[in-house]
């Protein structure tokens, strides 16, 4: 299972829902390398391709700084993790009815939790299911609680956050890849077929389709 996990994570490093530029904007500085600009969105796109938004420049400037540390292999990164986190579940308490507190806090916590330890995965997604509480039609939070499951090598439990949301409208293509990734780890072959079928169908000019359709096994 752990190398299907890791296939989850070459896949959604693919997707790159992001541009560049608005990566960039993300990380709350001007850089005039773009080589540097476009590494740094490249870690961010393949860190969360599920945050489609840019919406709070400081919190996002803290989630990618921290970001750079965690990834850097920075002594100080457990820290800044923990410090995040402490600012986000202060930020959910002042405002219990706003979503977007605790899905910073899961995008945070199940980047970092690639790099660090399954512990910050789990929190992570209890903050996204705190989240869902809120807002449980959130596209792109579900498919990145579901990530978090894949990472904790947990797929029924990523299968189970995804089946009901893409039988109903497979528009999303995260959605999909993460929900095809769920079901070949659990050998769900038939299943599986039949969303990459519809990936391919609504997604033709997505490469990472066609990583899915080269782990089917054939007929």
């Amino acid at each position: 299972i752990r190398s299907g996990a890791s296939l989850v994570a070459i896949a959604l490093i693919a997707l790159g829902l992001l541009t560049t530029a608005a990566q960039v904007t993300a990380v709350g500085a001007r850089v005039d390398d773009p080589q540097l600009a476009a590494t740094r969105a490249a870690r961010a796109a393949s860190l969360a391709p599920w945050d489609t938004g840019i919406r709070d420049l400081r919190n996002e400037t803290m989630v990618q700084a921290t970001f750079d540390l965690v990834f850097s292999g920075d002594p100080g990164a457990t820290d800044a993790v923990e410090h995040a986190e402490q600012a986000f579940g202060a930020a959910s308490r002042a405002e219990p009815h706003e979503y977007l507190h605790p899905y910073r806090e899961a995008l945070l916590l199940i980047g970092s939790g690639q790099e660090l330890a399954d512990e910050y995965t789990r929190r992570g997604i209890a903050a996204g299911v705190r989240g869902l509480e809120i807002y449980p039609s959130s596209l792109e939070l579900r498919t990145g609680v579901a990530s978090g499951y894949m990472q904790l090598r947990e797929p029924a439990q990523a299968e189970l956050l995804l089946q009901e949301l893409w039988e109903a409208d497979p528009a999303y293509s995260a959605s999909g890849i993460t929900y095809a990734q769920a079901l070949l780890v659990q050998s769900k072959t038939a299943q599986a077929r039949a969303v990459i079928a519809v990936l391919r169908q609504r997604f033709p000019e997505d490469p990472t389709i066609a990583g899915l359709e080269q782990q089917l096994p054939a007929n």
